[in-house]
């Protein structure tokens, strides 16, 4: 930071301009190293399916025609799934204020979350408890989103618990407050509506 003393008349302006120059400088570096982080995480489990899947079938002697098929699907969706991802990051970067990365609609959360649990059960590597209320839930959310919040957390359970420990998602509504909350061995996270 450049200082100098207020009597030195242009010369501070410059000083004070340089040093707004730097300082935003150093933000935007801040941002792109967060930006950075966030890619890699994000890829890293695709990346992993992809090829914890592919070099398991490859492995099988006696793999049929549908186990490679089978493989073949999974990869087209976690490809798919590293598109998005792609696709948000786009979306941050873009300097117009036009276009939100938020882009909610109508969700029924009990028929979303069931439909969505093979995902998050092939992310963990085994099985997960989903208990769901009875009646649907709908809120105004965004699916993408939502579901790369989810992943993430099954993702950090698979990361850092053992692999015994077991998970549970829950949804319940309770005095007009919706929540999904994730159940482990080591922790309790909510997301509420």
């Amino acid at each position: 930071t450049l200082s100098l003393d207020p009597k030195s008349g242009y010369l501070k302006s410059i000083a004070d301009g340089i040093n707004l120059l730097a300082e935003r400088t150093r933000t935007s570096i801040s941002q792109l190293r967060k930006m950075s982080r966030f890619v890699a995480h994000e890829m890293r489990t695709p990346l992993t399916i992809l090829r914890g899947e592919a070099e398991t079938v490859l492995s099988q002697r006696n793999a049929t025609a549908k186990d490679y098929e089978t493989v073949l699907r999974s990869s087209l969706e976690e490809i798919e799934r590293m598109s998005e991802i792609v696709n948000t990051v786009l979306q941050v970067g873009e300097p117009s204020q036009t276009i939100s990365i938020f882009q909610p609609v109508k969700l029924n959360l009990t028929k979303w979350l069931a439909e969505n649990e093979s995902h998050w059960e092939r992310t963990l590597d085994r099985p997960i408890k989903l208990r769901l209320v009875q009646e649907d839930i709908e809120v105004a959310s965004d699916p993408k989103l939502l579901f790369r919040l989810i992943d993430n957390l099954v993702r950090n359970v698979k990361n850092h618990t053992p692999y015994s420990s077991k998970c549970a998602i829950h949804l319940k509504s309770t005095d007009g407050k919706i929540s999904i909350t994730e159940h482990n061995e080591l922790e309790i996270i909510n997301c509420h509506f």
